[in-house]
């Protein structure tokens, strides 16, 4: 554990956390109290979570929004008083970055909810936890025998005997949708076969198409495609089986293959509450920057389920 401490003026820190590189910026607010800060805090995906503290709104807290994709205000009131931002404050910063989440906090019982869809409020049996898009999908060392990779059991919990009935109708759509799927030979080999999808792929008898570099030389079930040309081949191949379905991308690596590539139309994401510390992350590092449109969330105590529309 590591203290770090910040004058009047705010200021920064960078250093490790975790086996991550972390940025922490302060800035000075303006409260009741003598001295008060916000913190901007970046990690190594450059992707930064602020929150405000207490404070009334003031340019700090136009600048921690102007950077962050998460922010977590702390909101006594329905309007804004002295020392304190209201919920109509949270509305002005939700509107101005809409493509923001704003979680709200330290909420009075005169704040219920609102109408910005950008606007997130937890509910008492609700935790929220950053984690950005450039998350895990595994733990450290995953394997056949480890298929989560290590401390990262929980990742699928969200889909057992803990799912909540909103978690278990997610699944459901995903299963009814999917009309084919395209993986890689890693997602292929953990997962194929006895001790894991059996006969089939991850949703049945669902078409699979497998990217690889070379074929297999023993024979698999036929609901396995083995492409040797590329991603984008196996997805065109997939489409012509998915018909008016979706095709689902299955793992990490083919995402960061297809999304450079323009091929990737929607990003679901199921966020568990864990930190893991390293593994298999879901983007890697991008060429360029991909804007997305939050169109779906959805939080349950098991997983919160984010839908993204990819902005072309």
């Amino acid at each position: 554990m590591r203290f770090v401490e910040f004058g009047h003026d705010g200021g920064q820190w960078q250093g490790p956390g975790q086996g991550r590189d972390y940025l922490v910026r302060a800035f000075a607010v303006q409260h009741t109290t003598p001295i008060a800060l916000g913190y901007a805090i970046t990690d190594q995906s450059a992707t930064t979570l602020g929150y405000t503290g207490d404070t009334v709104y003031c340019p700090a807290v136009e600048d921690l929004a102007a950077i962050s994709a998460v922010v977590v205000l702390d909101t006594s009131f329905h309007a804004s008083r002295a020392g304190h931002m209201g919920l109509d404050d949270v509305e002005a910063l939700a509107g101005r970055w809409p493509d923001r989440t704003f979680i709200p906090t330290h909420l009075g019982d005169d704040v219920t909810g609102s109408d910005q869809p950008n606007i997130v409020f937890p509910s008492d049996e609700q935790t929220f936890t950053l984690n950005t898009l450039d998350g895990y999908v595994t733990g450290p060392n995953d394997s056949r025998e480890n298929p989560f990779g290590d401390g990262a059991g929980m990742l699928h919990k969200w889909m057992s005997a803990q799912a909540t009935d909103e978690d278990r109708a997610i699944l459901e759509r995903v299963i009814d949708d999917w009309g084919a799927v395209v993986m890689g030979r890693k997602s292929f080999e953990k997962n194929e076969g006895e001790g894991g999808w059996g006969e089939g792929g991850p949703v049945g008898d669902v078409p699979c198409f497998v990217v690889t570099h070379h074929k297999p030389t023993r024979s698999y079930p036929p609901v396995f495609t083995f492409v040797t040309d590329g991603v984008a081949s196996a997805i065109e191949q997939a489409r012509k089986a998915a018909g008016d379905k979706v095709v689902g991308l299955h793992g990490a690596t083919v995402m960061q293959q297809a999304l450079p590539l323009g091929l990737v139309d929607e990003i679901r994401v199921h966020v568990v509450s864990v930190l893991v510390g390293g593994g298999t992350p879901l983007f890697g590092t991008l060429d360029s920057s991909v804007t997305l449109e939050r169109t779906q969330v959805m939080a349950t105590p098991a997983a919160t389920h984010l839908t993204y529309r990819v902005v072309r």
